[in-house]
Parts: structure tokens; sequence; C-alpha cells
């Protein structure tokens, strides 16, 4: 593999359309919450439900915008090359992290849930320049509970973490010694 070649790694577009159609079947479910609520006017039962109803509509609405845009755009999930990582694999990606930028990078697993951990010298960069106020919160959440906001999901891509993994390796020990 050559330095100055790209590895470019697939969005896994099922397992997004998977997950599109969850993300709609909660807003389906907030919507009948709220109408149900609004149609049944008791109130001492009906403004928790009234609540719940709109957090479903507009968290998962705005998750299924998210996975719309992924799923129609054309980039790749991941593009590595001689500036860093390009992470376009998720609704909370972090776009360009650039080698210098870069202290480490482990796989975690949370439940049944890996993802590559990517750790970087200025976490608040990458979590302020979201402009979606969801993704910023999941950033944040990242951060608080793994050390750092930057989790690429092995569910999202189509290749195995410890390829993927690999690939890093290579690009981040040229940088390192200077290769490029």
């Amino acid at each position: 593999m050559k330095n100055s070649e790209s590895i470019k790694i697939e969005a896994n577009k099922t397992m997004l359309l998977l997950m599109l159609t969850g993300s709609i079947g909660f807003v389906t479910i907030g919507i009948w919450i709220l109408s149900n609520t609004i149609l049944n006017k008791q109130l001492e039962t009906s403004l928790l439900l009234y609540f719940f109803g709109t957090i479903c509509i507009i968290f998962f609405g705005i998750i299924s915008i998210s996975i719309s845009n992924k799923l129609l755009s054309n980039k790749n999930g991941i593009l590595i090359d001689k500036d860093g990582i390009h992470d376009f694999s998720s609704g909370v990606s972090a776009g360009l992290i650039l080698w210098e930028d870069i202290l480490g990078y482990t796989i975690q697993g949370v439940a049944k849930e890996s993802f590559l951990a990517i750790k970087v010298k200025n976490p608040e960069f990458y979590i302020n320049r979201k402009s979606n106020f969801i993704s910023r919160i999941a950033m944040k959440a990242n951060h608080k509970f793994y050390k750092t906001p930057i989790h690429i999901p092995a569910r999202t891509i189509k290749c195995d973490l410890i390829e993927l993994k690999k690939y890093i390796d290579h690009y981040y020990i040229s940088y390192k010694n200077k290769r490029y």
C-alpha cells in the first residue's frame, strides 16, 4: 500500500436503512402518542405523554433526517489519506480528523456494539464544529464516558474494525515517521 493512495471504506447502507426504518417507527409512535393524548384530554396523565410524544417526534425526526442524508450521500463512510481520517460513518461523524490531532485509537465495545474510539488533542474543537445540537450532545456524552468524542461504529461501515485499525496504523505510523 502506497501512502499516496487513499483508502475508501463504504458506508453500510443496509444498516443505515434499518436504522432509518426504526427512527421513522419511533416518530410514528410519537405522533400516535401525541394525537391520542390530545384527543384523550385527561390533563393529569396527558402532560407526561404529551411531553414523551413530542420528544419522540423531535429526537427521532432529527435522527431520521440525518440518516436520510447519509443514505442519499455519495460520500464514503471512511476515507483515509495523507491528511488524516475523513469520518462520514454516522450521524455523529467527525469529518476530517487530522493526523496531527490524533493521540491514539482503540477498538472498544458496549453491550454488542463495537466501535473505534479515536482520542484527539482538542476534543472540544470536534464537538463544537457540529452544527446539529443532538450530535453535539452525543459527542459530549461520548467524551464524558469514553474520554473521546470520536467513535466510528462497526455497524455503519463495510469494514471490520480490526482491518480498519490496520489501515489507520499504516498511515498513522507513516505520519509519525514523516514519510509523506
